[in-house]
Parts: C-alpha cells; sequence; structure tokens
C-alpha cells in the first residue's frame, strides 16, 4: 500500500513564517503527499512564495482566492485534495519530525483509522520556549483502535484540525466540511468527526509545532461574536446528541459538554449589557454538566447544586487567579 496524503495549508498574511511551515513538510522521509497551499487572498509577500514553491516542487498545488476565512480555505483545499488521508497545518505553524507522516502512515496501514490523533507542542514566539502538551491516554492503547471515551477521559481528543490526520472518505462520503464564516470554528468541526468517524487511533508523537505569538490564551481576547458562534453550536450538537439517534451520541454529548463548561469559564469576558443576549438561552444546557466523561467537567459537575449563575461566576476568578 502507498497511501498518499493530502497536506492543506491555509495561507494568510504569515510571510515571516510560510518557509518554515513548507520547508517542514517538504523535508518528510514519506515522499507520497500533496501540499496545497490555499492564498486566501494574503495581502503581503505570501502568493508569491507560494507560487514559487510550486514551480519547484511538482507536488505542491496552489490555490489563490479571495479572502474568505480559515474555514473557506481550508474547504478550498479539501474541494481539490486527492490523498486517501487529509491533514491540515496552520501555515505559521510546522512539523518538527521529518518522519512525521511516516508515522502516520505506518499506522494507517495496519489499522486502517478513520482518524488519527497525534501530540503537539506549544512554541512561545516571545520567548523561544517549547511547551510538549502530553497525552495521557494509557501506553497499551497507543497505535490501537480506542473508543472515543477513552480518548475523551485522557483528554486526547482536543478541540483542534491540525492534530489529526483523517480518511478522505469522511469529506467525500460524509460531506465533512469547515462551517464558513463562523468563530472557533474546530469545535463544530470535531463535532462532525465524532458522529461521522468509526474508528480513532492515537500515536504517542509530538511533532506538531503550535506558534503562540504570545503566552495568554486566547481566550483571554474572547469576543461577542466567539461566544455566539460557539453557542449556537453547543445548542445545536446538544440537541443532535439527546435525541439519540445519531452514532457516538453519547460521546458527541460528552464532548459538547467540555465545550459548555468551556464556554461559561470565559462568557464574562464580554461586557455586562451583552451577557443577556447568551445566558437566558444556555442555562438551558445546564443538564449536559451530568456528561462528565471529560475529566475538566467531571471537576465542575461537584459543584452542580449552586447553579449556573454561581458555577460561572467561580469559574471565571478562578481563571482570573490562575493567570496572575
Amino acid at each position: 500500500m502507498n497511501l498518499k496524503i493530502s497536506i492543506i495549508v491555509p495561507v494568510y498574511k504569515v510571510e515571516l513564517y510560510i518557509n518554515q511551515c513548507i520547508d517542514s513538510i517538504l523535508a518528510q522521509s514519506y515522499k507520497n503527499f500533496e501540499v496545497i497551499l490555499v492564498d486566501d487572498g494574503s495581502p503581503d509577500q505570501c502568493p508569491y512564495i507560494c507560487d514559487y514553491y510550486a514551480s519547484k516542487d511538482s507536488r505542491i498545488k496552489v490555490v489563490h482566492k479571495m479572502n474568505g476565512g480559515l474555514s473557506s480555505a481550508r474547504n478550498a483545499g479539501i474541494d481539490i485534495a486527492s490523498g486517501d488521508y487529509i491533514a491540515f497545518v496552520d501555515s505559521d505553524d510546522y512539523w518538527d519530525d521529518t518522519d512525521a507522516i511516516k508515522k502516520c502512515v505506518d499506522v494507517c496501514e495496519t489499522q486502517k483509522p478513520d482518524v488519527i490523533l497525534y501530540g503537539f507542542k506549544k512554541f512561545y514566539q516571545s520567548t523561544g520556549r517549547n511547551e510538549t502538551i502530553q497525552m495521557s491516554l494509557p501506553s497499551d492503547l497507543y497505535g490501537e483502535k480506542a473508543d472515543l471515551r477513552q480518548l475523551l477521559e485522557y483528554n486526547v481528543f482536543v478541540t483542534s484540525a491540525w492534530n489529526k490526520l483523517v480518511s478522505s472518505k469522511l469529506f467525500k462520503e460524509r460531506s465533512v466540511r469547515f462551517v464558513e464564516k463562523q468563530l472557533s470554528e474546530d469545535i463544530e468541526y470535531c463535532a462532525q468527526l465524532i458522529l461521522n468517524a468509526h474508528t480513532f487511533v492515537a500515536i504517542n508523537e509530538y511533532f506538531y509545532v503550535y506558534r503562540q505569538q504570545n503566552a495568554s490564551s486566547i481566550s483571554a481576547n474572547v469576543g461577542v461574536k466567539n461566544l455566539s458562534d460557539i453557542a449556537g453550536v453547543l445548542q445545536k450538537y446538544a440537541t443532535k446528541g439527546k435525541v439519540g439517534k445519531c452514532p457516538n451520541s453519547e460521546a458527541l454529548l460528552n464532548y459538547i459538554a467540555l465545550q459548555y463548561v468551556l464556554w461559561i469559564a470565559v462568557s464574562n469576558r464580554v461586557a455586562v449589557s451583552e451577557q443577556s443576549a447568551f445566558f437566558g438561552d444556555m442555562k438551558k444546557f445546564w443538564w449536559l454538566i451530568d456528561c462528565a466523561w471529560c475529566p475538566y467537567v467531571k471537576k465542575v459537575k461537584m459543584f452542580k447544586y449552586l447553579g449556573f449563575n454561581i458555577v460561572r461566576k467561580l469559574l471565571f476568578f478562578y481563571y482570573k487567579k490562575k493567570r496572575g
């Protein structure tokens, strides 16, 4: 078997980092792959950099399009991908292991999973520090098919597109796509994977390097649209899961419960005058706290009796203190 891997890289205003990203992919020891660079209307030198790489390596395809956002760029890449599996790499990130694809393909050939999950590191641009985000799955489950309960209980199924290699069948046959013009788009994308994928394998590898421009979390800068978009996704998939007619409905509810608790934790960061637009509807989903496969939800569930409003304030002060 000689599996072909499609690597989709959305590109927008990253001229300082795009070379490192592309070079880390081209350096892979496994050679049967294509790189799809999606220039999302970038106003800097990125379009020219993409074209230059395409002129040097026939495995590189370039899509130039009007700016439509991250989801639009990823979807444009999916539409022309010809690989058996698809990976996403953000254009300011990179891989630091030349055997990254090979390690995934070795598992694909033996296990034939719908989704492979791998670990990642955070690279803090301001300090040059690397931090490996360790997965905690029992050692005997790495490289083997694991159910979603195990992956959620051990915090292995994290909400990101870029730490997963996904069978192209899910995109072609199940129409998995990113929702365009939606912030925090990876939440719904991962919910779609839970609903449509049958087999998952985690590998104990940490080759993806996520560049973080500063030490503060993105959640510290959460805005009204971000909260609104996430709230809509949570309500949509909580309802789907509760009906119980879809595959992996219990796993879906437990995944959404984690996103719900995280939403509550950051919801106080919008202006008081704008909070009422969210909380009335979100209180109705307080029952999600009982879906506690994820360790973080399990901890919050201990305070369920205090109710939505008090728990929301407790979580806000907890994170405020944690950030110092």
